[in-house]
C-alpha cells in the first residue's frame, strides 16, 4: 500500500507520427522532454515534476476514465516547441491519440481513497485536474464530467465515506453476480480461503473494477458507479483444461465490490440516500490457459503476502487477519464476536 511514484513513461507513449509532427529543429531527446510536458498538461497533471513531487498515481489501463485539457496542451505544446496555434493544436490532438492508445491516466480512485495522499495533495490533485472541464479560463463553467470522482471535486455529488469501516460494511451488502457461488459475501469468504487485494493492477481486465469511476449527467436523476479500491481474491482450484499444455490450469476467482450512487434516492424514512451497495463483480484468472494473465505478474510478491479476509453474520461486516502492510484495515468485526476472532486468528 504505499505510495510510488509513478511518472508518465514517455517512450511506452509517443508514437512515431507525433515524433514527426514536431519541427526537426529538435533531437529527440528535446522533442520526448517537451512532449513529457505536453502530456502532463493534457492529463491535468501540471508537468513531470509536480506529478513527480506529488507522487501521483499514473497507471496504464486508466485512460478510458481520463478527460484531456486540450487548451493547456495545445498552449504548452506551443511554448515548448515554438510553433503557431495550429501547428500545436495538431501536436496535442496526436499526443491524446497516443495517450488513449496506451491506456495511461491518473488512478483518480486510488487518489481519492488512499490514505497515503495528504487531504493537501488530494485536493490539489483534483484542483489541476478539474482544469480539464473548463470551458473557458473563468473557472466558473465546466463541461459535465463522465467520473465520479470529478463530479464529486466539482460538488455535484457529495463523497461516499471512504473509510475502511464503511467500505467493508458497504461491501458485505452488495450483489453478487455470479450465480455459482453463495449470494452472501460473509458467507463466502467464510466458507472459502479469501484474501484482500488493494489497489490491483488496473491494466488488467480482471482486476480493473476495482478503479470503475463513472458519472452519467445525462438521465432524469444524475447516477454513479465507482469502485472501492480493492478486490477479493479466492485461493485456486485445479480443473482440467484441454487447451493447457499441462492440461489442466489454476482458476483464481476474483470479486470486486462497487458502490453506486443515484440522485434522489431515498431511504425508507424518507431521507436522503448517499453511496449504496452495488453489484459485486465476478472474474477469473485462469493461469495456465493460453494468452491468460499470470498472477506472478500481477502481484509479483503471491497470494499469500495479501491479508486474509474474514466477515461476520452478526454486524454483516468483513475484516481482515492482522496483518503489518495494512494498519488502517479493521482487523475485527463491529461487534467483536469471538467465534469469528478465533477463526480470524487461526
Amino acid at each position: 500500500m504505499s505510495k510510488k511514484s509513478l511518472r508518465l513513461p514517455i517512450s511506452q507513449v509517443v508514437s512515431d507520427r507525433l515524433l514527426e509532427a514536431i519541427p526537426s529543429e529538435f533531437d529527440n531527446n528535446d522533442k520526448n522532454n517537451g512532449l513529457a510536458q505536453v502530456m502532463h498538461s493534457l492529463l491535468g497533471t501540471v508537468s513531470p515534476e509536480v506529478a513527480g513531487r506529488s507522487k501521483l498515481p499514473i497507471e496504464k489501463g486508466c485512460g478510458r476514465y481520463t478527460h484531456y485539457n486540450r487548451f493547456h496542451g495545445t498552449k504548452r505544446a506551443q511554448e515548448k516547441f515554438r510553433v503557431d496555434w495550429w501547428h500545436a493544436t495538431r501536436i496535442a490532438e496526436l499526443a491524446i491519440q497516443d495517450l488513449k492508445n496506451s491506456q495511461f491516466g491518473v488512478n483518480q480512485v486510488r487518489l481519492l481513497l488512499d490514505t497515503q495522499y495528504s487531504k493537501k495533495d488530494r485536493d490539489s490533485a483534483f484542483n489541476h485536474l478539474k482544469t480539464s472541464l473548463q470551458l473557458d479560463n473563468s473557472r466558473l463553467e465546466y463541461q459535465p464530467p463522465s467520473t465520479a470522482t470529478l463530479a464529486i471535486a466539482l460538488g455535484l455529488i457529495p463523497a461516499p465515506d471512504t473509510s475502511w469501516q464503511n467500505r467493508f460494511m458497504v461491501a458485505a451488502k452488495g450483489y453478487l453476480t455470479q450465480a455459482s457461488v453463495a449470494k452472501n459475501l460473509i458467507s463466502h469468504v467464510n466458507t472459502h480461503e479469501c484474501f484482500l487485494w488493494v489497489f490491483p493492477p488496473a491494466r488488467a481486465e480482471e482486476t480493473h473494477s476495482a478503479i470503475s469511476n463513472q458519472y452519467f449527467s445525462d438521465v432524469p436523476a444524475p447516477s454513479a458507479i465507482m469502485g472501492m479500491g480493492f478486490a477479493i481474491i479466492e485461493s485456486p482450484w485445479r480443473r482440467p483444461y484441454q487447451s493447457s499444455p499441462v492440461g489442466y490450469i489454476d482458476q483464481y476467482s476474483i470479486y470486486t465490490p462497487l458502490w453506486q450512487y443515484r440522485a434522489g434516492d431515498r431511504t425508507n424514512e424518507g431521507q436522503n440516500r448517499s453511496w449504496k451497495p452495488g453489484l459485486i463483480l465476478y472474474s477469473t484468472l485462469r493461469e495456465g490457459a493460453p494468452n491468460a494473465s499470470k498472477l506472478a505478474e500481477l502481484l509479483p510478491s503471491g497470494l499469500h503476502s495479501l491479508p486474509r479476509i474474514h466477515g461476520c453474520d452478526v454486524c454483516n461486516t468483513l475484516f481482515i487477519s492482522d496483518h503489518a502492510g495494512f494498519p488502517d484495515v479493521p482487523i475485527e468485526c463491529k461487534c467483536s464476536n469471538p467465534t469469528h476472532m478465533k477463526e480470524a486468528s487461526s
